[in-house]
């Protein structure tokens, strides 16, 4: 990859988890798009190839705007472990949407099944 084609895409990471990240983005980018991410995580960095899986374009109330849904398609596995124990112990993020009501659950549960 020659440098003339990279690009920042986004400085902060919303979201993210051991298969991806969900990124603030300044730019457009499409869905199946090969990049490269950098984290950065306390003195450490982390670098893994990933894939556009998702665009938000952030049109609902509790978006934050431009978003990116990237999928880790290639990561080292010790980069991998030195991000699943920083995420050690890191409550999930709180759903920006109410959850639906799971109405056979309910129905099951009346019925003691």
């Amino acid at each position: 990859m020659s440098l003339d084609r990279c690009r920042l895409l986004g400085r902060e990471v919303l979201d993210v988890s051991a298969t991806g990240v969900l990124l603030a983005a300044d730019e457009l980018a499409w869905p199946h798009e090969v990049l490269l991410v950098h984290l950065f995580t306390g003195g450490e960095r982390i670098v893994a190839e990933a894939q556009v899986t998702r665009v938000v374009p952030g049109l609902r109330r509790s978006d934050y705007g431009l978003a990116l849904g990237l999928t880790f398609s290639r990561v080292s596995t010790r980069a991998l472990r030195r991000l699943l124990h920083r995420l050690r112990g890191t409550p999930p993020p709180i759903p920006g949407r109410r959850l639906r009501t799971d109405y056979a659950a309910m129905v099951r549960a009346i019925r003691g099944v």
